[in-house]
């Protein structure tokens, strides 16, 4: 009876080691950084598509990242361009900001989630195209992932946030199409 006890206990000893070792082993071959991407084309002229990415205001109706649990959102002035910023709060913490870095007229806008003071992730939507078609393109990417936690966790971003920028662009698309088509 203790010899079973001795072998079902090695058993266990092992199969958590064998985990352990898979859990801290796995990450050291995984990137610390990620970058998600999501294309899109849209039937609009890019200057259409550029005062949607360009204006924090407007970003709230296609943006795909529902506020969860917190409190109230903020978006102080300039609500557009260079410096305009979006602002998540529960009750008196200022849990992220989103600022935009760089703004190129109907080409490029970039953007960096702020978590207290450090960077996150940075946004960067690139648009190409004619005046009835723009070919636009969403690139979310994360920094400084830590070992071995942040590593798996992008491994569940780069799966679960794909789907959130396609979705995202799919409501952009509507809106500016909706917005060309209402100019017309």
């Amino acid at each position: 009876m203790a010899e079973r006890k001795y072998s079902l206990l090695k058993l266990v000893v092992t199969g958590t080691i064998v985990i352990v070792a898979i859990f801290l082993i796995f990450p050291l071959f995984l990137s610390n950084n990620i970058t998600i991407n999501a294309s899109i084309e849209i039937q609009a002229p890019a200057k259409v598509i550029y005062s949607e990415i360009n204006n924090i205001h407007k970003q709230k109706a296609w943006d795909p990242f529902p506020n969860d649990s917190i409190d109230t959102d903020s978006i102080p002035d300039p609500a557009e361009g260079i410096g305009a910023q979006r602002i998540w709060i529960k009750g008196d913490t200022i849990l992220r900001r989103l600022v935009i870095k760089k703004s190129e007229p109907y080409r490029y806008v970039e953007a960096v989630l702020l978590f207290g003071e450090k960077q996150g992730a940075s946004e960067n939507w690139s648009l190409s195209g004619d005046s009835v078609q723009t070919n636009v393109n969403w690139d979310f990417h994360v920094q400084d992932l830590s070992y071995p936690f942040g590593r798996w966790l992008g491994i569940i971003m780069q799966n679960s946030m794909q789907p959130a920028l396609e979705n995202g662009l799919k409501r952009l698309r509507k809106i500016s199409e909706y917005q060309t088509n209402k100019s017309n």
